[in-house]
């Protein structure tokens, strides 16, 4: 009986899921950040260039002869968040296609760096020469690809390095959150790399205000993913003792438990019964989804105030199906 209820639990938490975002008024610009994943390929030393092109087509779950979507895992407004502020008709900061060159580049470099130094440190992604080179050079070419375009910014350089800098004490903090605020906060900085070009971006148009509320909005969407992700991940999570959302709404019997089955205490179907019995008492599952439609609307209501229509639509449609919002709900 245990187990049966952990595999209902578990099947709730990945029935979870974001509305669909129509993209295709970007699909030009989606090329071009397609595009620079394999300029950054062709960079590389000629001896290297293949093999980091079947690892990046891999890593993304290309198939040979598939399109090159190395994007197809990201829910949109994380690039489209450039599409809106530089690319659309009515951009609050219109830019020519060299000017967006090094954000669009610096952009695509961040977001695949966020997931693979991860899976570098967890180990899901092995340690190789190649693997390392990848991921080494990418830093490199995104910092490369800021340096230009923080140039013209007044106070730029320093709001890119202040991003990577909350990166890194993101990752590196010694303070486990110890609540669903916590978490929350704590991965706003955790998203630093990503905040760099749409920041940078906004702040072209010479309102530092504007620049904030957009980078509010960014990372509330960054949230709302990271949440989902935490209820997709919840049977991997417990396994590998990940404490994830899920664990800091839990009370101090749960995260325990939780923690044994790391440690090796717990074994077996009823343990992990009865951790997800606690979790579906608890009310953690609709905790989670209030959590992720909460900040996907404040997003959303940030986007409409700063003019971009476009985006907050897609906040919007994200936010749909958990809310009830559409039809099929």
């Amino acid at each position: 009986m245990g187990m049966n209820r952990a595999r209902s639990i578990l099947g709730r938490c990945a029935a979870v899921g974001f509305g669909p975002v129509d993209t295709s008024g970007a699909a030009v610009f989606y090329q071009r950040l397609n595009g620079a994943v394999m300029d950054f390929c062709r960079s590389l030393p000629e001896s290297a260039r293949a093999g980091a092109m079947i690892f990046l087509m891999e890593y993304a779950g290309l198939r040979i002869g598939e399109p090159l979507d190395f994007f197809k895992n990201f829910y949109p407004p994380a690039w489209t968040v450039l599409y809106w502020l530089a690319s659309a008709s009515g951009a609050p900061v219109p830019l020519s296609g060299e000017e967006l060159d090094p954000a669009i580049g610096g952009h695509a470099m961040a977001m695949q760096l966020h997931s693979l130094d991860d899976h570098l440190v967890d180990g899901e992604v092995p340690a190789t020469h190649l693997t390392l080179m990848v991921r080494g050079e990418m830093w490199r070419r995104m910092n490369a690809c800021i340096e230009p375009f923080a140039a013209p910014v007044p106070g730029g350089a320093e709001a890119a390095r202040r991003s990577i800098d909350d990166y890194y004490a993101g990752m590196s903090g010694a303070n486990a959150p110890v609540t669903l605020d916590d978490y929350c906060s704590l991965f706003r900085r955790q998203m630093g790399t990503w905040t760099v070009m749409p920041v940078l971006t906004a702040m072209r148009c010479g309102d530092g205000g504007f620049a904030v509320s957009l980078k509010g909005a960014y990372e509330s969407f960054g949230i709302a993913w990271r949440l989902m992700d935490d209820l997709h991940d919840l049977e991997e999570d417990i396994a590998r003792g990940a404490r994830s959302a899920v664990h800091v709404c839990l009370d101090p019997e749960g995260r325990e438990l939780w923690d044994s089955f790391h440690r090796g205490k717990k074994g077996g179907g009823a343990g992990i019964g009865d951790l997800c019995a606690m979790i579906d008492e608890w009310g953690i599952i609709e905790t989670l989804k209030g959590r992720i439609v909460h900040e996907l609307d404040n997003a959303a209501s940030t986007a409409e105030r700063l003019g971009m229509a476009g985006l907050a639509q897609e906040f919007t449609a994200l936010a749909a199906p958990l809310a009830g919002r559409d039809k099929g709900a």
